[in-house]
């Protein structure tokens, strides 16, 4: 779900497990799926405490394959979906 209140330069999105959402702010694609598979990590259960911020940026490149779907009804945005396999994260 994308929202206009992940500020540019404060949080990029969070994980609220109570709404099972995952929000994620508009911004260049990077860094839309870089906060994604952070969230994603948060809803998975992975916290600060087991994977800290130092070693998630520490660690290895993965390339995650993703695509953007961007569906109009009658002229206006209907729906704008972005789809990312996290499949390599565990590979």
């Amino acid at each position: 779900m994308r929202d206009p209140r992940a500020a540019e330069h404060g949080p990029g999105g969070w994980c609220d497990l109570k709404r099972k959402q995952i929000v994620v702010g508009a911004g260049l694609a990077n860094g839309q799926v870089r906060t994604l598979v952070h969230e994603i990590a948060h809803a998975l259960g992975i916290g600060y405490a087991q994977y800290g911020r130092e070693q998630a940026r520490g660690g290895r490149q993965v390339t995650l394959p993703c695509c953007k779907v961007c569906r109009l009804r009658d002229g206006s945005v209907a729906e704008y979906c972005s789809y990312i396999d996290i499949t390599p994260v565990y590979a």
